[in-house]
């Protein structure tokens, strides 16, 4: 029986990419040229599950996207991965930014954050 790894998050996309796991500009996440199923979390965020060496990989096709735009940037401390139009399933190149949770929350329309501010 195959286990969910705990390996840490700044080897999961890395290790995608190594496998032969890409993205294209407008979202859509590739294996080795082909289109992979993606499911959505309940959360909203689309999330790809892969085995390598007899164990199971989780990872956000954002974070994925992510790496592949700004490399080892995404795993400073204080970097969440951003979607600049607030849609949680658009991982496209132009969407994806990286920075702090406060410039996350920025992102939202100022009824939405005061919503939350709550």
């Amino acid at each position: 029986m195959y286990q969910l790894s705990m390996t840490p998050p700044t080897q999961k996309e890395a290790l995608a990419v190594s496998i032969g796991y890409t993205m294209t500009a407008d979202g859509v996440c590739l294996k080795n040229g082909r289109p992979v199923f993606c499911e959505l979390s309940h959360d909203g965020y689309a999330n790809i599950r892969f085995k390598h060496d007899r164990k199971r990989y989780k990872i956000r096709r954002c974070r994925l996207q992510a790496f592949l735009k700004f490399g080892a940037d995404l795993y400073r401390p204080e970097m969440v991965t951003r979607h600049l139009n607030g849609i949680r399933t658009d991982d496209s190149w132009e969407n994806i930014a990286i920075g702090t949770q406060s410039e996350n929350q920025m992102d939202r329309p100022a009824h939405e954050r005061f919503a939350h501010a709550v």
